[in-house]
């Protein structure tokens, strides 16, 4: 019964303790069920409890932090005066004044700072050490939670599908039964057939988000006089990705659809070094005897970068017939109009793309695969048929194209009339270029459009395979792991240290009975307690102490319970004395 009294009398700062303690688990459960849907919901829809918008949510976890640090130095600061009186009132000689101005609310922290340094007595700076520690606690653990805060996006998935998709490394064994298959398609037609459903990607294809987006480099370096790299993720988005999309009205609030571990290129260009100089070998003229309108194309491997060189002349007079009828470049400039050195690398990641439009909104999780070959990537073998490639896509005379229809008028346009160095065009035409340089690894990879079986059932397994996911984005708030355990940490020794405070004081308070504590302390302290060892003097060296002078005179005074009619006697007494 003296235990149920004595939490009577403790009501309001149990009811507080098991707020903070509420407020705690809270924030434990949000934190860790953060943590779990983070790393486990590939594919899975997310809990609803997680579909908030992230200002709300964060509004949410500040105010509970506050409501957290408010309502634990409340409880400290109550538990701190449970404490006091529990020494007063099972003491037969009371508790030292000093020691009662340590545990004290309303002693200031600068007071309870004098004290734990210059404090009389070892139970004194115990007392006032500990409460500062425990006050730096609650005041740490209300600000370092959102130190490093993070904003991640996870998934609310709708429903999932196999696709087969993504964009592999250049494979040269495609180019020519490709080009035998276009010409099997209408055998008697004497000229180059070049889809338009292929030729018109050229001209932008790392730009156009449809296949490819801007990614950090992967591994080309920064040139300091020739430029930094201008670096794509080449992945084909929902584009090259087969069943292409199930036609279906449902859901429409998801608006993304997400392909997980798509086959990627990693494409990284740069300036060629000044000074390189191709060889009449590496180059192709692309151009008609009588027409302005040419071109020379030169490709090389670089052994010592193990990348791709290429470099565009433009023939500003057009071209030559040699008597065995091959071409040659009319021009002025010893060195090519617009260069570039192409590194590339398969790389596996997670693209987003837009249902809507199929846009390629972001990517994520960008690594290399499991093993690869870097020989098998670029190597002289390679050069001729990546030639063959980019032959079939610029030579308009064996497609019948006219000249000004072609993708060489870009470049000719521009370098014939002195531009293509004009800052305002540079940029576009970089990424003309890049895209022209590009072009054989999208038309001729695994899942590229040069290999009959590309999106087909036979690609299954040869790592092209994959789930696509019609999901929803939502904005997370993740903390800091490290911040995080210093708050549990803080949190949780100072709430375990009230617990503690109380059920101590409520087990050990034998057959004392506390009396019942009001909000207001100095009342309490007036009318419920006695000082003993005070002054004998008319008060005046109380009113001019300071805080040594208090904390030196007050070294003998103690604190007891006034209560009984002894006591109010042995109280009306001193007055009438004083």
């Amino acid at each position: 019964m003296r235990i149920f009294t004595t939490l009577g009398q403790t009501k309001w700062h149990l009811a507080m303790l098991v707020i903070s303690t509420s407020i705690f688990a809270a924030l434990v459960w949000y934190i860790q069920r953060v943590d779990t849907v983070r790393f486990n919901s590939k594919n899975k829809p997310l809990p609803d409890a997680l579909k908030s918008d992230v200002s709300v949510v964060l509004a949410v976890l500040r105010a509970l932090q506050g409501l957290l640090s408010a309502a634990t130095l409340v409880g400290l600061h109550t538990s701190l005066q449970l404490l006091q009186w529990h020494f007063v009132v099972s003491r037969p000689a009371g508790l030292r004044y000093v020691d009662h101005l340590a545990l004290s609310p309303s002693t200031t922290f600068l007071g309870t700072a004098g004290i734990a340094l210059w404090g009389p007595g070892r139970c004194a700076r115990f007392f006032a050490l500990s409460r500062i520690l425990l006050i730096t606690l609650v005041g740490l653990s209300g600000s370092i939670l959102f130190f490093r805060t993070q904003f991640i996006t996870l998934y609310d998935r709708a429903f999932s599908y196999n696709v087969v998709a993504g964009v592999g490394v250049f494979d040269g064994s495609y180019i020519q039964p490709f080009l035998d298959r276009l010409k099997s398609l209408q055998p008697d037609y004497p000229h180059q057939i070049v889809p338009y459903s292929h030729y018109e990607i050229i001209q932008n294809l790392v730009s156009n988000p449809l296949y490819s987006i801007f990614s950090p480099s992967a591994q080309c370096p920064i040139a300091p006089l020739t430029g930094s790299c201008a670096s794509y993720l080449l992945s084909g988005g929902i584009m090259m990705a087969e069943p292409f999309l199930p036609r279906t009205i449902e859901y429409p609030s998801h608006s993304v659809v997400k392909l997980d571990r798509v086959p990627s290129v990693q494409l990284d260009f740069t300036p060629l070094p000044q000074g390189y100089a191709f060889l009449d070998s590496d180059c192709d003229v692309f151009g008609e005897a009588g027409i302005l309108f040419a071109i020379k194309m030169c490709v090389s491997f670089d052994p010592r970068s193990g990348g791709l060189n290429a470099g565009l002349f433009v023939c500003t007079n057009g071209t030559t017939t040699a008597p065995d009828y091959t071409l040659t470049c009319q021009t002025t400039s010893l060195t090519p109009n617009i260069t570039t050195t192409l590194r590339y690398s398969p790389r596996l990641a997670t693209i987003l793309t837009s249902r809507s439009n199929f846009s390629i909104l972001s990517t994520a999780n960008i690594k290399p695969p499991p093993s690869f070959n870097p020989s098998l990537v670029l190597n002289p073998t390679t050069i001729p048929p990546y030639r063959q490639a980019l032959a079939w896509a610029l030579n308009f005379t064996a497609a019948a194209i006219p000249a000004p229809s072609s993708i060489v008028q870009n470049f000719w346009a521009l370098g014939t009339s002195g531009r293509l160095d004009e800052p305002a065009l540079r940029g576009s035409m970089n990424q003309m270029f890049h895209s022209l340089v590009a072009f054989p690894i999208w038309l001729c990879n695994g899942n590229g459009f040069g290999n009959p079986n590309s999106g087909k059932a036979e690609m299954v397994g040869k790592g092209f395979d994959g789930v696509a996911s019609v999901v929803k984005p939502y904005t997370i708030v993740v903390l800091d792991f490290a911040m995080v355990v210093v708050f549990w940490a803080c949190e949780g020794l100072v709430l375990l240290v009230i617990w503690g405070l109380l059920l101590w004081v409520v087990v050990m308070r034998g057959k004392k009975e506390l009396p019942v504590m009001s909000s207001y302390g100095a009342f309490d302290m007036m009318e419920k307690m006695r000082v003993e060892g005070k002054w004998d003097d008319d008060g005046v060296e109380s009113w001019e102490a300071d805080d040594g002078e208090v904390r030196e005179n007050t070294r003998w005074w103690r604190v007891l319970v006034a209560k009984g009619e002894e006591d109010r006697r042995r109280m009306e007494f001193t007055q009438r004395w004083r």
